[in-house]
């Protein structure tokens, strides 16, 4: 099951959205956590973190542009592999980038709220992918 994704982009909290019931973080401070947590990685080993596991939970980290730091965290259960997850991935990214450019969304980095109408894309995208991932 796939319980979120998040999307962040310097260090900031963009867009976040909870699936299947799963709302009960702070996607703020969850956001900044685990994009210091990359930031500090690539710092160190100018290497990106993949996937961090917690528990029964991974945490698939995908950088959508590096110029901008924009990276996509996809929130899943520990058994889904990220090669099931990668057409869901790849069309998230696909629909992102297309509804909005870079500068955009570096612009507009401090709105979360900006980035609001993306969640209807998102719901065609999850509903796309439901059987092929077993949401």
């Amino acid at each position: 099951m796939i319980r979120g994704i998040l999307i962040s982009v310097q260090t900031k909290y963009i867009f976040f959205k909870g699936l299947n019931g799963q709302t009960s973080f702070d996607p703020e401070l969850y956001g900044s956590y685990l994009t210091a947590i990359d930031t500090f990685a690539h710092e160190l080993s100018q290497d990106r973190i993949k996937a961090i596991v917690m528990g029964n939970t991974t945490l698939y980290y995908h950088l959508m542009d590096e110029s901008s730091n924009i990276i996509l965290i996809v929130i899943a259960d520990r058994y889904i592999k990220k090669e099931k997850l990668k057409p869901f991935i790849d069309d998230i990214e696909e629909a992102f980038l297309n509804s909005y450019d870079v500068e955009e969304v570096v612009r507009h980095a401090s709105e979360p709220q900006y980035f609001d109408d993306f969640e209807a894309a998102l719901n065609i995208i999850t509903f796309k992918n439901l059987k092929k991932i077993g949401f």
